[in-house]
């Protein structure tokens, strides 16, 4: 009997909260905690080892996007590359936010006026740095 891709609707994806995995074909779950909470999972093996692979929370990538996401992880392990190490390694190769700040602080100072100016963006963007991403809003960022 053939697997069945795509069995999960947006509308089910919204009106699942019996906490487990649920799948929606091709190795993808939505995943719902007990507390409610709902993010996409895809599964694979790699070397034989069962290994589960975050794709995000199901509030912020749709079921449209987790199934590409989840045919890109197909198409990769059809190649011999696992993808979760190949997830880590693009996710390198992005500046954390605290490099980002420091190189627009060194661009940026040359051309503020006030003196205090790069002192205070690094208050500033030092906070911020700390505080989880959740946890920031526009009147910290923009006070």
């Amino acid at each position: 009997m053939a697997r069945t891709l795509n069995r999960l609707s947006a509308v089910a994806v919204n009106a699942l909260a019996e906490p487990g995995r649920h799948a929606d074909g091709g190795n993808l779950y939505l995943s719902v905690s007990k507390n409610g909470g709902r993010r996409w999972v895809f599964l694979f093996r790699w070397h034989g080892k069962p290994t589960e692979m975050g794709l995000g929370s199901a509030t912020r990538i749709s079921l449209k996007q987790a199934r590409e996401l989840a045919s890109t992880a197909r198409a990769q392990l059809a190649m011999g590359i696992n993808p979760l190490a190949e997830k880590r390694k693009n996710r390198s190769a992005v500046p954390s936010f605290g490099a980002a700040a420091e190189e627009f602080i060194e661009t940026n100072r040359s051309q503020w006026k006030n003196e205090n100016e790069p002192r205070r963006v690094c208050r500033r963007l030092q906070l911020l740095s700390r505080m989880e991403h959740d946890e920031q809003n526009d009147e910290q960022v923009f006070p």
